[in-house]
């Protein structure tokens, strides 16, 4: 049995129709109800040459009972036969109807759907009472609806990842990345990025960092340096360097004490200097680009580029496999934020609904009539025989009702019939 559903206006929760058999049901029920019709056609039958045999009142009761259901019967089987083939394999005229009117019967179908049920006013209407804005806000602020989704999200992402081809996306990244990089004109940017953390504490922050572990790293590492020179220099030269080694931690904490000491000053001009050029000298654009070049072209640059998706991927799939997934939580968290400020504002609601309706009913006056084309389109492909079949199967059960019915009520009238004549 398949199951149709369809979504109640008052709730964002599908609401099933009733339970939908299936083609093969359908067709063990036509077949039932075609053995009955035609049964009871075949008892008339019976019925009718026993009385033809008798005499009396009765029996010509029964006659005339049996004699008018069987013609009765008889008729609506040729016109119920004669909707999907011919009667006994004979080409009457006028029978076969639905295989030789097949594509007219689909423009019709398409037309029809088109005309009735794809009209602006409609889609409108329905879209009105929807709210889909409220149902929307309702549903994403629900964690148990959201989760769910969230959870065939993460299957959808995780199959995809695996079948994605690693070497023809970190192709792409690298070259993509490379192109928008030789396009993009850093040396503003870099400007205005050295201004922005000048006319802030981070640079001066940034520079005491440096003071520091600079005289940190020095007087850590002082004897292997002393032991570098004793190795590499002669008496002069180790002589000198060892004395400015010894007095330059010194000289740096007394500069980072110094808030207002001279080298902090050349060193704020010319970095202030440098983010000038860079924003407005052009030979610092060229030099800057030919730079730019040169890296991107170094192939240890370009391996880390495409190496950029296979840290990207592992970090996504081993995030996704936690329960205590950040990704998830993050898009669970995000969810239910925007469903709680759809139903606080009402004007984000009434956008939404807007917005949604004007999208919807666009689409359907603008390609309304290709589901009209796409539904006579697709009855044309049906060979002759596929369109009987389809068409039977699902109102050929009810038909059979129909050859019942006139078996029962032509006795009816015969009996009617035969009484009248003999009684007035």
């Amino acid at each position: 049995m398949r199951l149709n559903v369809c979504y109640n206006p008052n709730l964002m929760e599908p609401t099933p129709f009733a339970p939908q058999p299936s083609d093969e049901e359908k067709r063990r029920q036509l077949i039932y109800m075609k053995r009955i019709a035609t049964g009871l056609l075949g008892v008339s039958a019976v019925v009718f040459l026993i009385a033809h045999q008798q005499s009396g009142f009765g029996w010509g009761l029964v006659r005339a009972i049996s004699e008018a259901s069987m013609v009765g019967g008889l008729a609506d089987w040729f016109a119920v036969t004669a909707l999907f083939r011919h009667p006994m394999g004979i080409p009457i005229p006028h029978t076969a109807i639905i295989s030789k009117n097949k594509d007219r019967i689909g423009a019709a179908l398409g037309n029809f759907v088109y005309k009735h049920f794809l009209t602006p006013e409609l889609i409108k209407t329905k879209l009105t009472n929807l709210n889909l804005g409220e149902r929307i806000g309702e549903w994403l602020a629900n964690p148990e609806k959201t989760r769910s989704v969230l959870e065939a999200l993460t299957t959808g992402v995780t199959n995809l990842l695996d079948r994605l081809n690693d070497d023809d996306i970190r192709a792409f990244i690298r070259q993509n990345i490379s192109d928008e990089l030789l396009k993009t004109d850093l040396a503003p940017r870099l400007g205005r990025m050295i201004d922005g953390l000048m006319d802030s504490d981070r640079f001066r922050d940034l520079l005491d960092f440096l003071l520091l572990n600079t005289a940190q790293g020095l007087d850590r590492n002082k004897e292997k340096i002393e032991q570098w020179m004793d190795d590499n220099l002669n008496w002069v030269q180790r002589t000198f360097l060892k004395q400015v080694v010894r007095r330059t931690p010194g000289e740096l904490l007394h500069i980072l004490d110094d808030q207002e000491h001279r080298f902090r000053k050349l060193v704020y001009a010319g970095v202030q200097d440098m983010a000038d050029n860079l924003q407005e000298n052009p030979e610092w654009h060229l030099k800057l680009t030919d730079i730019k070049q040169q890296i991107l072209q170094r192939e240890e640059v370009r391996a880390y580029l495409g190496d950029i998706w296979t840290t990207l991927k592992i970090r996504i799939q081993t995030d996704l496999t936690k329960d205590d997934s950040q990704i998830k939580f993050r898009l669970q968290q995000g969810a239910a934020s925007l469903g709680e400020a759809m139903l606080r504002d009402e004007a984000v609601r009434n956008a939404i609904n807007r917005n949604v309706e004007q999208i919807i009913t666009e689409i359907v006056t603008t390609r309304g009539s290709e589901v009209a084309i796409f539904i006579s389109d697709t009855v044309r492909k049906w060979d002759a025989q596929t369109m009987v079949d389809r068409v039977e199967i699902n109102i050929g059960r009810d038909l059979q009702f129909v050859r019942i019915n006139g078996t029962i009520v032509g006795g009816l009238v015969g009996a009617l019939l035969f009484l009248i004549t003999r009684l007035f």
